[in-house]
């Protein structure tokens, strides 16, 4: 993670998940770092991903939760959300789903990209990452993730 150029007690840039080897099988990371991140109104990813040792067609699936409460015991996956079609004299009917995201490499390079920003409203107490493989399950990549809150 690129150091703060005031102070290490920032909470604007904090390591969501370190650099470290998906787990096998397709697998969700087990404990995620928990990110506080109490009035703040977005957050950016960093993502940095490689595929596994001998990978073809590597890929990674993040999904994002967040906490309303500090104690971060109740957590909440996020949404996407499509409106529907508005047509006089008829009620809307709106979609709304739990979301993740996928990327998947296109060298055998480690690969660099954002994600966001990514709209919290200063709602959320803390935020935590969950990644996995799900390209080459045989030979999982390695992932890293950077919040950046603003």
């Amino acid at each position: 993670m690129i150091d703060h150029p005031i102070s290490d007690t920032y909470l604007d840039q904090q390591q969501a998940r370190v650099f470290a080897a998906l787990l096998a099988a397709g697998a969700w990371d087990v404990t995620p770092l928990i990110l506080p991140c109490a009035g703040f109104e977005y957050v950016t990813l960093y993502i940095s991903y490689i595929e596994g040792g001998q990978a073809v067609n590597g890929a990674v699936n993040w999904k994002i939760e967040s906490s309303p409460d500090s104690a971060g015991t109740i957590w909440h996956q996020l949404a996407v959300y499509d409106s529907g079609n508005v047509i006089i004299n008829a009620d809307t009917t709106s979609n709304l789903q739990r979301e993740d995201f996928s990327y998947g490499a296109t060298t055998a390079a480690i690969e660099r990209f954002p994600y966001g920003p990514i709209p919290i409203h200063g709602t959320a107490e803390r935020l935590r990452v969950f990644a996995r493989e799900i390209g080459d399950l045989a030979t999982p990549g390695s992932c890293e993730i950077e919040a950046r809150f603003s």
